[in-house]
């Protein structure tokens, strides 16, 4: 909810989502205005920000899930590394 009477922000309209038709980003008080260059930065920054947050299908359930897989993954194949090792030590 915004209160004030001079709130500053950014609005994104066309996000190119599924999920947002707009988005915004409310500035801190304390920040100042930053020059015409700096405003292009924080409008990439804002437009990058919704970018990333807008991959079709992709939510944290499924990428939790994921970086599960890939742990798991990554132990089964040390783990596997290790037996090999400790038994050729133990032939030699």
């Amino acid at each position: 909810m915004l209160k004030g009477c001079e709130r500053r922000m950014i609005k994104i309209e066309n996000t190119d989502s599924e999920l947002f038709e707009s988005a915004y980003f409310i500035i801190r008080q304390n920040v100042p205005l930053p020059k015409k260059k700096r405003r292009e930065d924080m409008l990439r920054e804002a437009e990058r920000i919704v970018s990333d947050k807008t991959v079709p299908g992709e939510t944290k359930r499924r990428a939790g899930r994921r970086l599960f897989i890939e742990r798991a993954a990554f132990f089964a194949s040390g783990a596997a590394t290790s037996a090999a090792v400790a038994l050729l030590l133990r032939l030699l």
